[in-house]
Formats: structure tokens, sequence, C-alpha cells
């Protein structure tokens, strides 16, 4: 261990959490006698194998000794050693919510730079942070993706509020809003702000409208079949309701009671979506009304130049949080840690005076 780069001092940044090195592992899991790696394929037809699993910054001779203690590796040669990489970010919370950096107009950042790790997180931020760049270039409004919106919002939001010790990996279990946010309701929820924004394209918005097609028609259809009679005693009216039985008989039942059902053409994965749309309707409907409710607050702007220290009833704690990392919306006011619902409450109402006071200074 003395000869790695991580645990000999050489660098001082701390490993992904959901890709640890080989030494990583031997310190974690030092109870293991034994540790499974997968030998990929680099080409077709071609000799060179990526050693998946043993990732290390070891020195190379080290490598290629445990290398060949792998059985089937015996005679392997080494073209490239592993080595570790230490890389710096920006501080996330001195960025937008558009990736933009709060000190430089124009410069926006996108990938690992912005302290997160995996190639879906860093094209999502691409995504958000080009949009944004070419929007201010056409002098257009900003683009913004809510957390109910998208798994995106909810990568961006927490980012921009945060100062990680460790790179930043999106989980469900980050987003409060997840059973909104569906794979298999995706394109249902952003294909009309592409659209919105002209950045979709004329198959995307084909491909779009057959689909809100085909799932109409399959909810009209279900709607219009009348629940099967053995089972009429559970107040159910239609195949419709079928689908928010605990017991649901499945899509082939289905089919096979009513065989002109396939005749409509209708893939599989629109009879799913109706499925999980309807069975969980009542939970859905509840979060979404949470998410209106709170859509206010949330989307209620601080002013970049709002003075904290003149709140009166501030907690020190928030008021040190709130200066350091100045939050665009109450909303990411509200997810930083050291901020109370209390504070929020003596929050919200000195921005209304605050607001109230800017309006009479401009009407003078």
């Amino acid at each position: 261990l003395d000869k790695t780069a991580m645990y000999s001092g050489k660098i001082e940044g701390k490993g992904p959490r959901y890709c640890p090195s080989l030494e990583d592992k031997a310190v974690r899991f030092a109870d293991r006698d034994e540790h499974t790696i997968f030998l990929e394929p680099e080409a077709v037809g071609s000799n060179i194998l990526y050693a998946n699993g043993i990732s290390t910054s070891l020195p190379a001779e080290v490598q290629l000794e445990f290398v060949r203690t792998c059985i089937g590796l015996e005679n392997a040669e080494i073209l490239q050693a592993g080595y570790a990489v230490e890389y710096t970010h920006v501080a996330p919370r001195s960025l937008l919510p558009t990736l933009e950096y709060r000190g430089a107009s124009g410069l926006y950042f996108a990938g690992q730079i912005c302290g997160t790790s995996g190639y879906e997180e860093a094209a999502a931020q691409g995504l958000i942070a080009g949009l944004n760049a070419a929007l201010a270039i056409q002098q257009q409004p900003a683009f913004v993706l809510q957390r109910h919106q998208a798994y995106i919002g909810v990568l961006i939001d927490d980012l921009v509020v945060s100062d990680p010790s460790e790179p930043y990996r999106m989980f469900t279990s980050r987003a409060e809003h997840r059973l909104l946010l569906r794979q298999d309701n995706a394109d249902l929820r952003l294909t009309p702000l592409a659209q919105q924004l002209d950045i979709s394209s004329e198959l995307r918005d084909k491909i779009f409208a057959q689909r809100q097609h085909d799932l109409a028609t399959a909810r009209q259809a279900l709607s219009s079949k009348p629940y099967p009679l053995q089972v009429a005693n559970s107040g159910a009216r239609s195949l419709l309701d079928m689908c928010k039985q605990p017991k649901f008989v499945g899509w082939p039942a289905i089919f096979e009671m009513h065989p002109d059902l396939l005749e409509l053409n209708i893939p599989l994965r629109d009879w799913q979506t109706i499925e999980a749309d309807v069975l969980y309707a009542g939970y859905a409907s509840r979060q979404q009304a949470w998410v209106e409710r709170g859509a206010e607050r949330e989307a209620m702007q601080i002013p970049a130049d709002f003075d904290y220290s003149s709140v009166q009833g501030l907690r020190a704690e928030a008021r040190s949080c709130l200066t350091e990392s100045l939050p665009t919306t109450m909303g990411q006011a509200g997810r930083m840690a050291g901020v109370t619902p209390a504070d929020l409450g003596i929050l919200e109402i000195a921005l209304v005076r605050w607001q109230r006071a800017s309006k009479n200074l401009a009407d003078v």
C-alpha cells in the first residue's frame, strides 16, 4: 500500500465511492480472500483485453506481478498500466442552475469539473450547459428543469447548492418526486419542452405524436371493455379498472380475453405505461398536488445581492450557509444542510419585504 498514489500521500483526492481501486477494495474488504475480475475484449478479433475490476495506481512492475497470478493470465503482457487520476473541480455552488459560472457571464461548466462522476451525469450537464449557452447567444430566456420534471433537474439542483466531499452520483433515491419520473414516461414529460425550444427533430415529433395517439386509443379501448363477470364484485367497471387491482392478471391474459385489442397494433410498453399510470394514480396525484402547492415557494427568486445579514431571527448557521452558497431560489435554500423550515419561513417573509421595498424605491 505504501507504493500506491493515494495511500502513500502522493495525491490527496478522494476516489469515487462506486468504482474503487483494487487497493481500496483490499483495505475496505480485508475479510475477503478472493476478487472477481471481468476480461472484456477491446474489439472484435482483437487479443487485447480490458481487465475490469483491477483499476490501480500501484507501480507497473507490481501490476504485472499480480495480473500474472490470475488463472489464464500467467503469460499476459500489460500494454497500458493502470494509473491514478486526481482531478479538481469548481465549487458547484459557484454555478447557476443553468451551469453558468456566477463570476463570469457566458462561461458554462459541465461534467466531472462540476464535481460529478458517471457518463450519464456528464452528458446531462453537457446538454443543459450547451442549451443555455446557445439560448444566451440568441438572447433567449434560460432553460432550467425543475426537480419534479426530470432527474436532470434533481442532479443540477443538488449540485449548485452543494460542496461535495466526493464525486456526486445520481440515484433515484435523491428525487422526492420519483413517482412522477418513470423511465417509461420520460418522452411524455420532456418532448413537449424540447418542442417549445425548437430542438425536437421531425422524427422525434412524429414518434411522439404516434405514441400519444396509441396511448389515447389504448386507454379508450380499455375503458369501453366491461370488467369480467367472475370478479365484478370488486367494484371495478372496466378493463381499465383492472389495472388498479393488486393481483392484475397481466396483459397476455387480457389479450386472450379480448384478442381485438391486439388488432390495434399498440406496442406492449404503451399498455404497460397505462397500467403504471392507473396503478399509481392515487399516489402520483397526491405528489403532483404537493408539487403544485410548493411550486410558488420553490420558484421564488432570491436576488444575487440579497443581504442575509439583515434578516432578523435567522439562525447564525443558516445565515452562514446561505451567504456562502448563494442559492437562487427558495427551493434551493430549503435543500441546504443547515437551513431549517423555520429559517425558510423567516427568509420568505424577509424576501417579501425586500421585494416591496425595492418596488417602492423603483416607483419613487
